[in-house]
Formats: structure tokens, C-alpha cells, sequence
């Protein structure tokens, strides 16, 4: 049965491959519309220039679906003889073949790259707030504000409200 948690779950999961549908079918359009002006060639720059920019705010999966669209719409909209998969020339079958090849390796190293500035981010959200949780602790004065600054800190870091509850030495809530 369809939940609305499930639903909401799932369409963020869509989310992304509905945006390089978008962005895809966009760039087409506008190449299309200006197809009388600019050249076929300069069409799959501005595809695979797309492909570049959304791999910067998408994920590898949409990224990937977006260069397989763009190489197939590039082929059925753009190459002559337009609107057919029928490819004449051999150089223009390369072109296909490397424009794609390119896409994948450039939307994946992009996402790659991506990826590794967000967990650099983490990292330094994460030191940050340990620097700070040491700097706040070697100025405390008893155990208690060890303990209550203890408390502020984490649940700063996760945006929760935090208790503790320390043990004495015969397993009994301590009284701090």
C-alpha cells in the first residue's frame, strides 16, 4: 500500500532524474528552436555543457540517464539525417559514440567530485565543533560544566536536545 512517507520518499528519489530530464529536454528544445543558426556540432557542446552543470548539483544516476537522453535526442533531432537513428557519415557515428563516452566520464568525474566537497564539508563542520567542544571544556571549572558544556556542544552538532546522566561508582544516577 502507498503511504504518503513512501510516496514522499520515493519522489525525492525521482527528484534528481527528473531534473536532468528537464534540463535535457530544455537544451534540446532551445537547440532545436535555433537550429536554423547554429550547427549540429554546436548542439551536442551545449548538451554535454548541460551534462556537465547538472552532474555539479545531481547525483551519478542522473547524470548518466542524462547523457544517454542527450546522445539519443542529439542523434534523432540534430544529426543529419534529422529525425532518424540512421547515422550516414562515419565521422558523425564517432562523434555519437565519443560524445556519449565523454558525457559518462566527465558527468561521473564531476558527481565524483561533487561528492568529495560535501564529505570535505562534513569533515570540517565536524572538526570545527570539536575544536570547540575542547576549547569550551579546558576552560570549565567543575565536572558539571564539563558535563553541561559537554551537552550544549553535541546537541549542537546534531540539532537535537541532549541529557545525560552520569553513574556513580554504585551504578546510581550521579547528582552533579
Amino acid at each position: 500500500m502507498w503511504t504518503l512517507t513512501k510516496m514522499k520518499k520515493m519522489g525525492l528519489k525521482i527528484l534528481p532524474y527528473m531534473i536532468a530530464f528537464a534540463a535535457i529536454i530544455s537544451v534540446s528544445g532551445i537547440c532545436l528552436i535555433a537550429s536554423s543558426i547554429i550547427d549540429y556540432r554546436a548542439v551536442g557542446m551545449f548538451l554535454l555543457f548541460a551534462i556537465f552543470l547538472l552532474a555539479l548539483y545531481i547525483g551519478r544516476g542522473p547524470v548518466l540517464v542524462a547523457a544517454a537522453l542527450s546522445a539519443f535526442l542529439w542523434n534523432f533531432l540534430f544529426i543529419p539525417p534529422r529525425f532518424t537513428f540512421h547515422i550516414y557519415t562515419f565521422s558523425d557515428l564517432l562523434m555519437v559514440i565519443m560524445f556519449f563516452i565523454i558525457a559518462l566520464i566527465g558527468g561521473t568525474f564531476t558527481a565524483r567530485l561533487r561528492t568529495r566537497e560535501m564529505a570535505d564539508r562534513l569533515r570540517e563542520r565536524q572538526a570545527t565543533a570539536l575544536y570547540s567542544l575542547v576549547k569550551d571544556i579546558i576552560h570549565a571549572e567543575s565536572a558539571e560544566d564539563i558535563w553541561q558544556t559537554s551537552v550544549r556542544h553535541i546537541g549542537e552538532l546534531f540539532t537535537a536536545r541532549i541529557a545525560c546522566f552520569p553513574i556513580d561508582e554504585h551504578g546510581a544516577i550521579a547528582h552533579l
